[in-house]
């Protein structure tokens, strides 16, 4: 998955931009509506001073350096609404110039640095030479040769508390992914379950995963159906989003080379969306 990371921030320097010049032209009306008003105002620490804290009052500073507090009003008051705004809006500006800064120094570092690293760049700087051969390695990162292929035998990994027995007599491990590999065995498909696949995990570590389904299409392509069973514990559930990151990371797109399925909320799967899916948009 590939985010353009200066664009993103760029547009984030938009908004910025955008919400100063608003409070540019909300300043403009509050300080024509409050001439005598200035920061000085709002120096000074409001608070709340009565027992039941209806009533303001605010930190002041005399001549001589002594502190006290002025009484203000109570919330409908007109100055405290204002010194609280405007203590609002500087405080608003401040943090809205600093993110200002800090986006200006990250994009003009990015500029600088910063490469595309799509698989068009790379074979682009590589050099056209190399883009063939790169092209079915990174573009179809499930492959394997034809032998390792051929040869795959199934062993699903782990407890089966109720194993499932295929048309084939594979030994499944739930009967939303017994009715999908016995479709998939209908339609005459190439495809392996719960196949191992080598995937770039963080620091370019190798990560080996078994993808519930990958398909081997005519062209030699992969696809990959994952069936997400049982999201409702917290531990399948953290797997499951892990292994959809490190798919993502490796170039698999839903709905191009990824699919998911899974039950709906009563526990029920819906073969046909199962079946359109294979033949429109795996085989087709």
């Amino acid at each position: 998955m590939y985010f353009n990371v200066i664009q993103i921030l760029e547009e984030e320097l938009s908004s910025v931009n955008f919400l100063l010049t608003g409070l540019d032209e909300f300043d403009k009306e509050f300080h024509r509506l409050h001439p005598a008003m200035t920061k000085k105002d709002v120096r000074g620490l409001i608070k709340r001073t009565t027992s039941d804290g209806s009533v303001y009052s605010q930190r002041k500073t005399d001549k001589t350096g002594k502190r006290y507090y002025k009484v203000l009003g109570d919330d409908t008051d007109s100055e405290v609404i204002a010194i609280k705004q405007l203590r609002y809006n500087t405080t608003y500006r401040k943090v809205l110039e600093q993110n200002k800064d800090a986006l200006n120094s990250c994009i003009t570092l990015l500029k600088k640095s910063y490469e595309d690293y799509r698989i068009d760049a790379i074979e682009e700087l590589a050099g056209p030479a190399y883009k063939d051969s790169t092209e079915s390695i990174n573009k179809n990162p499930a492959i394997s040769t034809d032998s390792e292929w051929r040869d795959f035998v199934s062993r699903p990994t782990g407890y089966i508390k109720h194993p499932q027995i295929a048309i084939d007599g594979q030994v499944l491990k739930s009967k939303s992914e017994l009715t999908i590999y016995n479709m998939l065995k209908g339609l005459g498909v190439d495809f392996h379950y719960e196949y191992p696949i080598k995937l770039r995990g963080e620091n370019n570590s190798i990560v080996t995963v078994r993808a519930d389904f990958v398909i081997r299409r005519p062209d030699g392509s992969y696809v990959i159906i994952e069936h997400l069973g049982q999201l409702s514990l917290l531990d399948y559930a953290n797997d499951t989003v892990n292994k959809l990151l490190l798919y993502t990371r490796n170039n698999y797109v839903l709905g191009d080379n990824l699919f998911l399925t899974s039950e709906s909320g009563d526990g029920c799967l819906n073969s046909k969306a199962i079946y359109d899916i294979v033949t429109k948009l795996i085989l087709n």
